[in-house]
């Protein structure tokens, strides 16, 4: 997979559990609030977007765990078929 792709699906499932998250709360202002530069849409606060980017950074971190075993787990079957 590409580095493309991993931003890609990281991005997406991160803003998926982010906003289902935000969506589930009582009061979401410590996370969003409105945005002053455009009255009719929000902003993540400080907290928001520590949020967001710990699950990008969790998302991340278990990409490349995976893919790193299934690289090893290829590169050992290989080495087993051409013994």
């Amino acid at each position: 997979m590409n580095e493309q792709s991993y931003k890609e699906r990281v991005f997406d499932v991160a803003d998926s559990i982010y906003f289902e998250f935000i969506d589930n709360l009582n009061d979401s202002s410590e996370f969003i609030e409105t945005d002053p530069e455009n009255p009719k849409g929000t902003r993540n606060t400080e907290k928001g977007s520590e949020l967001y980017y710990s699950i990008e950074n969790k998302l991340i971190n278990l990409l490349i765990v995976e893919d790193r075993k299934w690289t090893m787990k290829n590169k050992t079957i290989e080495f087993v078929y051409f013994m």
